[in-house]
């Protein structure tokens, strides 16, 4: 037996973007629902400390590889760690992140997940891998978190 294409309207409810692919919209929705709970268990003492769900979606999507990659190599590792600290210290944008890797500086911007940026089969690897990394930092269960978002955190 095989199941039925997911059904949708055209338009996300999630993040508002119009549907050109099919894909699985409850899986969409799921993403975007532990965000919030994620957010709130966040162990204080993790090395990343999001701002806000947003900047945590961000921050997953860079962290499961979901990302557009500017380099530039400098003179050395001591000013690509400076610039890098400069960098991120003075950005106001929350969605960009970078990375110091010996004397190369990398700037990470997270791709879309929206229905006309992201195939099912791309979206599906990247769920995955942002709730194995949700799980294992907060140690919560998916599940766990959809509950505590029901009863309104």
């Amino acid at each position: 037996m095989t199941s039925a294409p997911p059904v949708h309207s055209g338009v996300c409810d999630a993040c508002g973007q119009p549907i050109r692919s099919i894909r699985n919209a409850a899986r969409h929705r799921l993403f975007f629902a532990v965000l919030r709970p994620a957010f709130m268990q966040w162990p204080e003492a993790h090395p990343f400390r999001p701002l806000n769900p947003e900047h945590l979606r961000s921050w997953l999507l860079v962290q499961v590889g979901w990302c557009d990659i500017a380099e530039l190599t400098l003179v050395s590792s001591a000013f690509a760690s400076t610039v890098g600290r400069v960098l991120q210290h003075f950005m106001s944008d929350t969605r960009v992140f970078f990375e110091v890797r010996g004397a190369r500086v990398r700037k990470l911007t997270p791709k879309s997940i929206a229905f006309n940026a992201c195939r099912e089969v791309q979206f599906e690897q990247i769920l995955q891998r942002c709730i194995d990394i949700i799980e294992t930092v907060t140690g919560s269960s998916i599940d766990q978190l959809k509950e505590s978002q029901n009863e309104g955190f």
